[in-house]
């Protein structure tokens, strides 16, 4: 079986890498010689995913390697454990570690999300890494280059450059998905909302624009959902008061066909989303899910 990615980085980085540091452009390699890990083999589902690779002096010098992630399958959202073995030489800096999805590669302006290691004593590497909701693809000449989507599919891969050729396929499942919220839907939160604070509909004028997130997870059956109410302007002052400090936003889940369960926001918001909603649901909604690079809690 062919290791793409690992040829792809051993044939760019020789042709002209030489000595870079781990932060350098991501080799030197035509986009057309590898759109993604196209050749790797899928992981089962719920294993993790290994790689193999044999000393490989003649390109860049790298002695044998193995790259291994756990899972090998997950979801935008979900948290990876990555462990790297020999994929670096001695006489070179650390390899760099990048995420790849299908429009990415190991070349020249192949981009590729980068991915934080530490080192675990001696040629050991390990890395804890949150599956993004989006990456950068390659395009040659392109600068910045563009922001993908990550959508499911098997065509993205954990690879190192430009210290060794280590690389490893991954998969992503559909996990939790972005839905476009009916005005059904919308009606159904708002009622949930004013249950909740046991005000009336008619203090409610709408929800603020961009502030409504809807999804679902197939993997549980359950539905989220995230909406800044607004008050009408016959709301008594009363009414009015309980939409400060953030209690206008409401906090949504359902479990299949099931009602709404309402829980009011507060400050600051983001603190308390990330602990209703699942990380999935944050991601997929390209929302904070760490509070602490949110500001803290």
């Amino acid at each position: 079986m062919p290791r793409l990615l690992g040829i792809v980085a051993a044939l760019g980085l020789a042709a002209s890498c030489g000595q870079q540091g781990p932060m350098a452009s991501a080799g030197h390699q035509s986009p057309t010689a590898s759109p993604g890990p196209t050749g790797s083999a899928t992981p089962p589902p719920g294993s993790c995913a290994s790689q193999s690779h044999p000393a490989d002096f003649a390109f860049s010098g790298s002695p044998a390697g193995s790259i291994t992630v756990c899972p090998g399958r997950a979801a935008a959202g979900a948290v990876v454990h990555i462990t790297l073995q020999g994929c670096n030489t001695p006489a070179q800096a650390p390899p760099t570690l990048v995420f790849l999805g299908p429009s990415s590669w190991i070349g020249s302006g192949g981009a590729g999300n980068p991915v934080p290691f530490k080192m675990a004593g001696g040629d050991r590497f390990t890395a804890t890494f949150t599956i993004p909701a989006t990456y950068l693809g390659g395009e040659t000449g392109a600068f910045p280059n563009p922001t993908l989507r990550v959508r499911p599919g098997d065509h993205y891969a954990f690879a190192t450059y430009p210290t060794g050729i280590c690389d490893v396929p991954f998969t992503v499942t559909g996990g939790i998905r972005n839905l476009v919220i009916s005005s059904a839907v919308r009606s159904e939160l708002t009622a949930a909302y004013v249950a909740y604070r046991r005000i009336s509909p008619s203090d409610i004028a709408g929800t603020r624009p961009g502030s409504v997130h809807y999804a679902y997870d197939p993997a549980t059956d359950t539905y989220w959902a995230l909406a800044n109410f607004a008050p009408s302007g016959t709301a008594s002052l009363r009414v009015l008061v309980g939409f400060q400090d953030g209690v206008s936003w409401g906090f949504f889940t359902k479990a299949g066909s099931g009602p709404w369960k309402a829980q009011t926001g507060g400050e600051p918001v983001v603190c308390l989303e990330v602990r209703f909603f699942p990380r999935a649901a944050l991601t997929a909604w390209s929302l904070p899910t760490d509070p602490a690079i949110a500001g803290g809690c």
